[in-house]
């Protein structure tokens, strides 16, 4: 299959000697011959790519694995096409069994920050399982493929020890997570290698590293559910935000993949909800202690599940036949928000006050569009890259200079850019008076500050002085991200706590504390070097698009 060129040689260098055990031009690589059913393939040297050459200690203990493309090769030219084993045959077969899988990936390699370190998991119709070891960037959750390998376990977690992944040609399906009451999802012998998702109340937070690393969920079956975060697992902003969204007594939802893992310096592996993204942490309910029917029935999602929150408000929660969710909350001053979003993962959200008016209505795409055109004074991996154009993709924010495509990063921002920009995600309603006589209704901005200030999302220095061009302050722009995420029915309670870690958090403005507190919390608004909050400095167009980016986030 695979001779020598006329200057190759073979000799026997057990005996030292350079007498040639070939003649030279006649070294035979790679033979191949029929056997009975099969072909035995043999080798008569090792192939070396690049890769192996250039060994250097992040990659010599792949050398092993120097021949693989040849024998994945082969393998391929002789194999038949073995059916796929359900995944759930799988998981109870013995150890160190080959299988042929198939299945859709609910963990793939797409995002770094959302990777375990050389696993992917995949689902079919019976189960989930872990595959090991897969590294390879780009594997999109959904992509369905087939999977060639060995049973296997790690720390008593069932897997698929890889030999080989081929990516099928098939639609791409997202997995949506198996609903279960976190008994359920605390059971692995029923449910391991599945994607899931449990909800209850916040217990036993763990932090590693300042982050939340661990806490456990329990709901009305008494049963605790561990959800575990890697320490290098975050959102794909690379932040781990968890524990400035949920305390103790919170009423969270969770999504992850069953597996076993032991606990702090135990040998025993536990159960566990194996968090693929912390943004797939979601608080439902500040400090509750609990909800009833955590996991409701089919009939029960259509007809709605009602919770009565401790400020006195209702949430209504139904999902219909197409897996569109809606979220309703009622006040008790007879205000309502309503949010909807669609199996596709489209948000809409719409508030309105105790008449019914529509105070703000905003629509959030699964997938944020690019721009139309990129800003030429914004370079290529600059911090603020990413929500500029995010939020010009959204149509939130445009530029100085619409013919040179400038966006100024480095300007302040002003009050009545910043009423625009909600105004614009709100498609808020043209027309509202104003009593601030600063503010001339025939002004770009008028329209705007109109509807801020009768959606209480504004209040202006005094009833008759708004300071429509004045630059924004950072306590001033908490405020308003406060007032606004109240307006679409979050919860904006926070502890004033959160800021006693700046050394210049006394010269927060007493109005701000609450808003600055919510905002910090969050991780909308972050410290600056030397450890200060810097809450009167003016907020510059680069950093107001990457606060709003994440207002946006934790809004979806």
């Amino acid at each position: 299959m695979l001779e020598g060129k006329s200057y190759t040689y073979q000799y026997n260098n057990k005996d030292y000697t350079l007498d040639a055990v070939v003649d030279m031009g006649q070294v035979v690589f790679l033979a191949a011959e029929k056997v009975g059913e099969g072909t035995v393939f043999a080798a008569g040297g090792v192939f070396l790519s690049d890769f192996e050459v250039k060994a250097e200690l992040d990659n010599i203990w792949d050398l092993p694995y120097a021949n693989r493309t040849i024998y994945e090769n082969i393998l391929k030219s002789v194999r038949e096409d073995v059916p796929a084993t359900p995944i759930a045959d799988i998981r109870k077969a013995e150890l160190n069994r080959m299988f042929v899988a198939e299945g859709y990936v609910t963990s793939g390699t797409t995002d770094p920050n959302t990777t375990f370190f050389d696993s992917i998991y995949i689902q079919d119709a019976t189960g989930g399982i872990t595959i090991f070891p897969y590294a390879q960037s780009g594997l999109a959750i959904g992509t369905k493929v087939r999977v060639i390998g060995s049973t296997d376990e790690y720390q008593g977690d069932r897997e698929i020890q890889i030999t080989s992944l081929e990516v099928l040609d098939a639609e791409p399906q997202i997995q949506e997570p198996k609903v279960l009451t976190t008994e359920e999802a605390a059971d692995y012998a029923r449910n391991g290698g599945w994607l899931v998702k449990t909800q209850g109340t916040v217990s036993d937070i763990i932090m590693e590293g300042g982050v939340v690393s661990q806490f456990k969920l329990t709901d009305d079956s008494g049963v605790a559910a561990t959800i575990f975060i890697d320490g290098y697992i975050t959102n794909k902003n690379g932040e781990n935000t968890v524990g400035k969204r949920i305390k103790v007594g919170d009423a969270v939802s969770a999504v992850g993949l069953s597996y076993l893992h032991p606990e702090g310096s135990s040998d025993v592996s536990v159960c566990v909800l194996r968090v693929r993204n912390c943004d797939e942490i979601k608080l439902l309910s500040s400090g509750s202690g609990g909800y009833s029917d955590m996991v409701p029935t089919t009939r029960q999602k259509e007809k709605g599940i009602t919770v009565t929150n401790p400020d006195g408000s209702k949430t209504t929660t139904k999902t219909d036949r197409k897996g569109n969710v809606t979220v309703t909350i009622q006040n008790p001053d007879g205000s309502k928000v309503e949010s909807v979003t669609t199996k596709a993962g489209d948000k809409t959200i719409t508030a309105t006050d105790a008449k019914g008016k529509v105070q703000a209505k905003v629509e959030l795409p699964a997938v944020i569009p690019t721009p139309e055109n990129e800003f030429t004074d914004v370079p290529a991996g600059h911090w603020a890259e990413g929500a500029i154009n995010a939020m010009a993709g959204m149509g939130m924010i445009n530029g100085v200079s619409s013919e040179a495509n400038i966006f100024d990063m480095t300007s302040p921002i002003t009050r009545g850019s910043i009423a625009t920009i909600l105004f614009r995600l709100s498609n808020g309603t043209d027309g509202k008076k104003t009593t601030f006589v600063d503010v001339s209704g025939d002004a770009w901005y008028a329209d705007a500050v109109g509807w801020a200030s009768s959606a209480g999302v504004v209040t202006g220095y005094t009833e008759n002085a708004f300071g429509p061009n004045d630059f924004i302050a950072r306590e001033q722009m908490a405020v308003m991200l406060a007032r606004y995420a109240k307006l679409l029915g979050m919860d904006t309670r926070a502890d004033a706590a959160v800021l006693a870690e700046f050394g210049d958090a006394a010269s927060t403005g007493l109005w701000a504390i609450d808003g600055m507190a919510w905002c910090v919390q969050k991780g909308i608004i972050q410290g600056k070097g030397g450890n200060i909050l810097d809450p009167a400095s003016s907020v510059s167009r680069a950093e107001a698009a990457v606060m709003l980016e994440r207002m946006i986030e934790l809004i979806k």
